[in-house]
């Protein structure tokens, strides 16, 4: 993934260690920075201090949902996000989540390939746009 230039950064919001676990490997496999926090107040806390190319966002946090996470990072609409969530969700939840460029899947009906796939899509995409 590596280009010569700044490796990208992935905000990993997971409060499930193994998961977190197994994403931080196939983002390190990859060459990326992957970040971590397991709460929504952590996560607040390093999006705005890390300024990452990607959130990798579970919906459901102990303390702060995915909604209220997405809410407070409207002052920064470019960030691209992969939420990742239990439950099916409706047009008007993707709606309320949509922040840039935002992709969902449902952990249930997603294999890791996927998961992989569509971060490694999105960070390939930030990573060439002139922005950077």
């Amino acid at each position: 993934m590596n280009t010569g230039e700044a490796r990208p950064c992935v905000l990993v919001i997971e409060d499930d260690p193994a998961l977190k676990q197994v994403l931080v490997a196939m983002l390190t496999r990859h060459d990326v920075i992957a970040v971590t926090a397991s709460t929504g107040q952590e996560a607040l806390r390093l999006s705005f201090h890390i300024a990452p190319d990607l959130l990798l966002l579970d919906l459901f946090l102990p303390d702060l949902d995915g909604f209220a996470h997405v809410s407070s990072l409207r002052e920064d609409p470019r960030v691209p996000m992969v939420i990742c969530s239990a439950l099916d969700l409706d047009d008007d939840d993707k709606q309320r989540l949509r922040l840039g460029h935002t992709e969902f899947l449902t952990e249930a009906r997603t294999r890791p390939e996927e998961v992989e796939q569509q971060v490694l899509a999105l960070l390939n995409s930030v990573v060439t746009s002139p922005r950077r």
